[in-house]
């Protein structure tokens, strides 16, 4: 009898689980409000696909709306993000703005600046060449980049800007392509813990490009991807101007310069820059360092 009983309760369980209502299954496919999807449904006859798509449209013209209302609005604000494709030797770096640091910190921001980064990757990936560069990547020319469901990065962004409340701009980008022979290391700070491991975000980021100089094994503890890291670290805090001194260019104090190799290593400034490259036979190709709010600054303008 409590076997009949069990199963007729199990029975009941998933009838009535399969019985949801249209408005409780748009909610949770959407995640709009209870006010919206009912509006949704009410104009769509009860379709639940056709008021899906519905609320997306409407999203997203409340979002260009609330976009162009608030386009003047200062953003000194956001987050860098860093995505590489290590098979392919491939990265992207982007900056995201927003109006406030309250907002940098937000979940759903993290995660935009996510999003976005990996989209750019996807579209970096298809200009990939066979030598060592980084290309520049507009305002305009980010916002053109599609998302695998056709939209645009300038309707994503005005999605958000719609859903959040705050201006944001896309504000500048970077791919980077090395062949085979070169070792790219990256690093952001503070490290932002977003939902996705693969992209990494913060105040700050650096793209380097490495090669080494000899075949003889690394000192011990050091490896490409440690010395990497490290050197990506010392240009993102040290923000040096340049990697070697020009011919004419006088020679200053390893404290107080501002080329890479001259410099003091921020891990170790006991020793330079050079010093550690040089023990581990290794160069610096070239690099891009971006820090949220600020210019370029970079080996190459």
């Amino acid at each position: 009898m409590r076997n009949y009983f069990f199963v007729r309760s199990l029975g009941t369980t998933a009838k009535a689980g399969s019985n949801k209502s249209p408005l409780a299954i748009l909610r949770k496919k959407t995640g709009y409000s209870f006010s919206n999807c009912k509006k949704a449904l009410e104009v769509n006859e009860n379709n639940i696909e056709k008021a899906e798509q519905w609320l997306h449209a409407q999203a997203q013209e409340q979002g260009w709306a609330k976009a162009t209302k608030l386009q003047d609005r200062s953003t000194a604000q956001g987050l860098i993000g860093i995505a590489v494709n290590k098979e392919r030797n491939v990265a992207a770096m982007i900056e995201l703005n927003c109006e406030t640091d309250f907002v940098a910190r937000n979940a759903r921001f993290q995660d935009l600046v996510t999003t976005i980064t990996n989209h750019c990757l996807t579209e970096v990936m298809k200009r990939q060449t066979d030598r060592h560069m980084f290309l520049s990547l507009t305002e305009e020319e980010l916002k053109g980049f599609l998302a695998p469901d056709g939209s645009t990065l300038a309707d994503i962004i005005a999605l958000n800007i719609g859903q959040i409340g705050e201006n944001m701009k896309l504000r500048r980008g970077v791919g980077a392509f090395a062949n085979p022979s070169v070792h790219m290391s990256c690093y952001t700070h503070p490290t932002v813990t977003g939902f996705c491991p693969s992209v990494m975000t913060g105040k700050f980021g650096a793209l380097a490009f490495f090669k080494r100089t000899s075949e003889e094994a690394m000192p011990e503890n050091w490896t490409m991807d440690t010395l990497g890291r490290q050197i990506c670290q010392h240009i993102v805090g040290m923000n040096p101007s340049s990697i070697e001194r020009k011919p004419d260019e006088k020679q200053l104090s390893p404290e107080e310069s501002t080329v890479l190799l001259d410099q003091e290593f921020l891990v170790d400034p006991d020793v330079t820059v050079k010093e550690v490259l040089d023990a581990c036979s290794v160069n610096v190709l070239d690099y891009v360092r971006f820090q949220c709010g600020m210019l370029f600054t970079g080996c190459k303008e």
